[in-house]
Formats: structure tokens, C-alpha cells, sequence
């Protein structure tokens, strides 16, 4: 039952609704997705969105939160939800506990969302009109604790969601990469495919969601209600980053970074490594104080001679 019914259920959902972005949009969003209610006789997406926060362009990172409790008829569960989303930075956390179920319900997950998207141009003089691909790869730590699991009649799963690739559109499963950490945990997540055009621009879309589901383990002991105390939790605050942009000719050949320049609809500085971050105002302000500390001393030399 680990990781079944419900976080499915609710990845389905998560398409639907998707981070508020669409193919005309730059920018970022973060989602704290509520939950998803499982049952042996229908499985239904019952939850929608409780907070989210869309940010065009990348100014302002995206951040969205919920802690509560949510209820429907049949189940109940206590939440505790944030995401983030900011130039190739994404967070989340969810935390699920005081969960009840009454047979045929016998599952209840949730978590949050972030992503972005953005559109690249790609040029190189030797391959301008030809057919080429991206691949974008994010690092990704988390940690997780779960509890019970295994233990009839209740336990707790958890999981890590990534994606980057194509944009997304319509509805239906998202093509997640499907991490099940145990404790702390560090890796590498390649995306898939984006085939574009040389000197043409193309669309990605970058999503990452940690969920938890607690869920009753054995129809026998489901009915007529089963209780997760918890918590079960994935903290992901440390975090999904976006660290390689791969990019190759037709013939599915790497494109040495020395040879293709990049250019962004968001106006970001992407390299092959990810993303330049931008300098802090804290850091423009030091830049120009020390100019002028040293037009100033400049100024006082000049006037001492």
C-alpha cells in the first residue's frame, strides 16, 4: 500500500491544477495541494488547492503554506504544508498526523508543489535550423520520517516528486521521477527529453512535491474505522535545485557549453551548471559604497597635493 492509492490519486490532481501556469506564462508558483481521499471502492481526488501564490517573472519567489486540519465526510487528517518556488530553487515540507478513516476510505495523503517555467533559446552558428534536445537536471535532499508503516492496521509512506521537461498541458498523471528516502537523503535527478529547434525558442517546466500518506494496511482491520497518529513527514527544505542544462545536435550528441549561447524570455543568465543567481542588493550597495570610498579617497589625494 506504500505510496499507492492515494498519492496516484493525487499526483492526477496535481496536473489538473498544475502550478497556475500556463504555456503563455514565465514565472514561478508554489501549491500546498490539501490531500487526497482513497477508498477500496472509488478513488477520487476530493481535495483542491488551500493556498497558492503565482509569481510572473522571478522578482519575487513564490510561497504558499497551510496548517490545519482538513475534513470530508468519512476521514480526517491534520496538515501541515509550505512550498516555495524561486529562480531554479524549489522547497517544500508536509507533516500528517491525527489521521481517522472509516471503511471504504482507506487512505489519505497530501503535499505541496512548486515549480516554474520558462522559455530558452538556444544558438550556435554551426546548428541554427536543425533539430536538437535539452535535458535539465536537478539535485535534490530531503529528510523523512515515517512511522508504522507495515504494522496493521495503520501506517505512513512517503515521497519525493520530480520533473523537468516538456510543458505540461491538459490533464492526466504528471511523469513523475518517484523517490522513496528513508532518513537523510542526496541525489541526482536527470529530466526528460525537450527536443527543440536550434535558434528557436522552447518551453520547460520544472515541478517538485514531497508527499506523505498515512494509510490502513489490511481491508480486515480497515472497517469500521482505523486510526495514524504520526507524524509522518518529508522535509525538503534543503532542497530541489537546478544544477545542469545538457544540450544536443541530432545525432543525440552532447553540444559542448563552450559552443551554445542561451537566452531567456525571464531575462536569467543560464549556464551549464543552472542558473546565475543575480547579486543581492546587499551586495550592489557594497559595490557602490566602495566606489565611492574610493572616488572619495581619490578626491582627498588630489586636494592634499
Amino acid at each position: 500500500m506504500k505510496l499507492g492509492f492515494c498519492l496516484f490519486a493525487l499526483l492526477a490532481g496535481l496536473a489538473s491544477t498544475g502550478s497556475e501556469l500556463t504555456a503563455t506564462t514565465v514565472g514561478t508558483a508554489a501549491i500546498t495541494q490539501g490531500c487526497t481521499i482513497s477508498s477500496f471502492e472509488a478513488s477520487s481526488l476530493t481535495c483542491t488547492a488551500l493556498t497558492s501564490d503565482y509569481q510572473a517573472g522571478f522578482t519575487t519567489p513564490s510561497q504558499a503554506a497551510f496548517s490545519g486540519v482538513y475534513s470530508v465526510t468519512g476521514a480526517t487528517a491534520t496538515f501541515s504544508e509550505s512550498g516555495y518556488a524561486s529562480a531554479g530553487t524549489f522547497k517544500g515540507y508536509v507533516s500528517e498526523s491525527s489521521v481517522t478513516g472509516t471503511y471504504p476510505i482507506v487512505g489519505i495523503s497530501g503535499g505541496p508543489e512548486s515549480g516554474m517555467i520558462d522559455i530558452l533559446t538556444f544558438s550556435d552558428p554551426s546548428l541554427n535550423e536543425t533539430a536538437g534536445s535539452l535535458i535539465l537536471g536537478l539535485s535534490l535532499d530531503s529528510t523523512t520520517n515515517v512511522s508504522g508503516f507495515g504494522v496493521d492496521p495503520t501506517g505512513s509512506g512517503e515521497g519525493l516528486y520530480a520533473y523537468a521537461g516538456p510543458l505540461l498541458t491538459g490533464s492526466g498523471a504528471i511523469p513523475y521521477s518517484v523517490y522513496d528516502p528513508t532518513g537523510s537523503f542526496s541525489t541526482e535527478y536527470t529530466g526528460l527529453s525537450i527536443p527543440f529547434v536550434w535558434g528557436d525558442p522552447v518551453t520547460f517546466e520544472i515541478l517538485f512535491a514531497p508527499i506523505v500518506e498515512a494509510a490502513c494496511n489490511s481491508v480486515a482491520n480497515c472497517s469500521p474505522t482505523w486510526n495514524y497518529s504520526g507524524p509522518a513527514y518529508v522535509n525538503a527544505l534543503d532542497t530541489a535545485v537546478l544544477n545542469s542544462l545538457n544540450v544536443y545536435n541530432a545525432n543525440g550528441n552532447l553540444v559542448p557549453s563552450a559552443d551554445w549561447k542561451v537566452t531567456s524570455a525571464s531575462g536569467l543568465d543560464y549556464t551549464s551548471t543552472g542558473i546565475v543567481p543575480e547579486p543581492s542588493s546587499y551586495a550592489i550597495l557594497a559595490l557602490v559604497l566602495g566606489v565611492f570610498a574610493l572616488c572619495h579617497r581619490a578626491a582627498t589625494g588630489r586636494k592634499s597635493v
